[in-house]
Parts: structure tokens; sequence; C-alpha cells
């Protein structure tokens, strides 16, 4: 793979407040460690380890902090994906943050009367801590690991389907406390019924109860547009692909035959070539 498909392949950031958790606290612990192993800025002269745990303890508290209000920010002006250099940019820009935030509390804690002199010096020593979780960050969306401890997120821009089958999906309804969240493995396929929506789910190959929303296919594509495996074969139904054990029919009418429950839904003329190449692909 060359670098430049590696800085230009898209990642799918977090979005659950756990990973956001470990992220923020790799960054803020790191900062932690090693400001007790070599004790820079004055932290020599703190004589006892337990006053000088707590002093460093609010430099990671700082990272911490910054760490999480960035990415909630991320999610409240809703970016999705992130490149690479978007993400180096990012963290530089959070990084230095944290240097002025941490250069306050240091003349708060030391009287410090070189303000610039320290100011600049702290920011480095910042990127430089910075460097080792920003590292593991990028291996963390890298490798296998980050997909089986946060399945809900989808780091392969939906290559194979069985990342796919874990995406975690909110259905909104008219009435947002009514709205839901599923695995796009649950899903079955989607109908529409005028006003409202009917989702088929299972449960281990056995299929349970349809769920019934107050809302339309065009919005649901929008809730599900994250996963590959969805496809609106006909202006009332949108199909679980992974769940097509065949199509069958003739050249007039085409259906989709489900593996749970040997439900049938038509495809539109219009939609049988594209139905058939995305289970191809999926296959």
């Amino acid at each position: 793979m060359t670098l430049s498909k590696i800085l230009n392949r898209e990642y799918y950031f977090p979005k659950t407040f756990r990973v956001k958790i470990i992220i923020a606290a790799g960054f803020g612990l790191t900062i932690l460690l090693i400001l007790l192993v070599f004790t820079p800025f004055g932290m020599h002269n703190i004589k006892t380890f337990p006053e000088r745990f707590i002093v460093a303890s609010g430099y990671s508290f700082i990272a911490f902090i910054v760490w999480i209000v960035a990415l909630n920010g991320l999610f409240f002006f809703k970016v999705n994906k992130i490149r690479i250099p978007h993400i180096l940019l990012f963290i530089i820009a959070i990084q230095f943050i944290i240097g002025s935030i941490s250069t306050i509390y240091n003349n708060i804690i030391f009287s410090n009367p070189y303000y610039f002199e320290f100011f600049l010096d702290l920011q480095i020593a910042v990127y430089l801590t910075g460097i080792i979780p920003t590292i593991m960050l990028i291996l963390l969306l890298e490798t296998s690991f980050y997909k089986r401890l946060f399945p809900s997120i989808d780091l392969y821009n939906n290559q194979i389907a069985g990342d796919k089958s874990r995406i975690e999906m909110k259905i909104e309804d008219e009435n947002p406390n009514k709205s839901i969240r599923l695995f796009s493995e649950e899903i079955l396929c989607i109908s529409s019924m005028d006003n409202y929506i009917k989702i088929e789910i299972h449960n281990n190959g056995e299929k349970k109860k349809p769920i019934i929303l107050r809302s339309t296919l065009k919005n649901v594509e929008k809730n599900i547009s994250e996963s590959d495996s969805f496809i609106r074969c006909h202006k009332s139904h949108i199909v679980n692909l992974q769940w097509v054990k065949e199509v069958s029919g003739n050249s007039l009418a085409k259906k989709c035959i489900m593996q749970i429950g040997n439900d049938t839904f038509p495809i539109s003329r219009s939609k049988v070539d594209l139905v058939l190449k995305r289970i191809h692909e999926l296959k």
C-alpha cells in the first residue's frame, strides 16, 4: 500500500463516549508518567512524592479535559470521517491548547516570572509527550484489535461484509424519545407503511416482533448510510443484502428471498442489475 493511499484513507472517528474516554485518558496518563519520571518544569523542587503526584495530576487533568471537549466538538460539528493528515493537524491544535493552559497552571503553582520562555519550552514538551499516544491512536485505527474492541466503528471503509454487520445505527422516529439503536446485522428489511416504517429484525436467526416507527424510507436511508449492506430495492422496501438468500423471478419481475423467514420483496426493474452487483460484491 502506497503512502498516498494511507494518507487519503478515511477513518470513522470515535463516536461512543467510552472510546473518547480511552483516547483522552491515554494522552493524560502519558503526561502524568513523564512528569513523575523526569520531573521537568520545577517538578524536582517538590520534595515529597504525594505532592508531586498532585501537581502532575493537574497537568494530566488539563490534557484529559481538553481532549474530551475536542472529541465532542467533532461530534457537534458532525465530523464523521477523517484522514491521517487531518488527525495530525487536529492533534497539533489540541496539544497547543493543552500547552497554553498548562503554562497558566504552572505560573499559578510555581509563580514563574519567565512566562514566554517557559511557554515555548512547555509547548515543545507537550508535543513530545503527545508523540507516543498519537502513534498509539493511529495504530489503534489500523489494527483489527480496534474493530474487536469498538465494533460499532468501521475503520476499513466498509470493504469487508463482516465489518458492516457490527455497525451500530440510530434509526430515528419523528419523536426523538422513540428513536432506537440497532446493529446492522439485526435488521432484515425495512418497509414503508404510509407515514410509518416497519423494521423486520432477528435474534440468532429467529425472527422477532417487527418494530414500527413514525418515519420515512428516505430518512431511514440517511440513518443507515454508514453500512453498505443495505439497498433500497423497491420504492417501499430496503433490504439487508447480508440476509438475501437468492434473487429469483423472470425478466419481467424479480424478487429477493430472505434467508430468515423466507420473506420475499420485489425488486424494481431499474434496480435489478444494481442489486445483483451489490450482492456479488458482498460475497
